[in-house]
């Protein structure tokens, strides 16, 4: 129980987004990749070239600040 507990509170937490727009195999995150309408602009010039691009986007964890090892 206490050992649940622990992990409970040590797991991130999900706190933003990040977007990119992913093309045979790769995903480009140039730019602005916390705005979902900058990689939206960006995946309709990509389409011009690419015309299977996509958007993808995937959930950002931040953990505690700590000094470098």
């Amino acid at each position: 129980m206490i050992r649940r507990l622990v992990n409970l509170f040590a797991a991130p937490i999900a706190v933003a987004v990040e977007y990119g727009v992913h093309v045979h195999g790769e995903v480009f995150r140039d730019g602005d990749t916390f705005s979902r309408e900058y990689q939206e602009n960006r995946l309709r010039l990509m389409r011009e070239i690419w015309p299977d691009a996509e958007l993808v986007s995937r959930n950002v964890y931040y953990g505690e600040w700590k000094e470098p090892s």
